[in-house]
């Protein structure tokens, strides 16, 4: 489990379970609004540093032994035992990811089922 402390009164003020396996690292996106946590069993995951909510979460192929983030907060890198990296985008809100299907990749309407099912309103 993660905990955001006050540094001052020792308060927790957030926590952040998901993790099943060791922390292995961490760190705050630019804006301190994310935090990206990664853990021995291969799992990264990004959380709203205010509310907790884990936002997203992919599962590497090795051990991960460390996560950053690119300095505008767009990219994490997640370094791995294998010799690459991996650099991979990440959303920071629903909004941002439709901006940027509508622009490359959306081809047709989404219909009301598929609407619902990423939490999108209906038009």
């Amino acid at each position: 489990m993660i905990h955001v402390v006050d540094s001052q009164s020792f308060e927790i003020l957030t926590q952040f379970s998901g993790h099943s396996d060791i922390i292995a690292d961490l760190g705050w996106s630019p804006n301190s609004q994310r935090i990206i946590s990664a853990d021995g069993g291969g799992f990264a995951r990004v959380w709203d540093a205010i509310e907790g909510d884990e936002i997203w979460s992919d599962k590497m192929a090795s051990t991960l032994n460390s996560v950053d983030w690119s300095p505008d907060g767009e990219m994490v890198i997640l370094a791995t035992l294998d010799p690459e990296p991996e650099i991979l985008r990440v959303w920071q809100s629903t909004d941002e990811l439709v901006a940027y299907a509508e622009g490359c990749c959306v081809w047709r309407e989404l219909s009301p089922g598929e609407r619902q099912q990423f939490g999108l309103p209906l038009q």
